[in-house]
């Protein structure tokens, strides 16, 4: 999710959480490549929507 954290620091364009997928599944370690695509495909999703809500949130404090 670093991805996400620093594309935000810059203030760049967060990618789609399609696209976070697609860049996360790309470098994944061993011991998760044994786990369904599916299961860590959604873990990728709920991150990035996780994020976009802490984001929302953030702004209103720290504008």
């Amino acid at each position: 999710m670093a991805i996400l954290r620093d594309r935000y620091v810059a203030k760049e364009k967060l990618p789609s959480a399609y696209d976070l997928r697609k860049l996360v599944m790309e470098d994944l370690p061993d011991w998760v490549e044994s786990s369904p695509y599916n299961l860590r495909g959604a873990a990728v999703i709920d991150a990035h929507r996780a994020f976009k809500a802490t984001d929302k949130d953030n702004r209103k404090i720290y504008p």
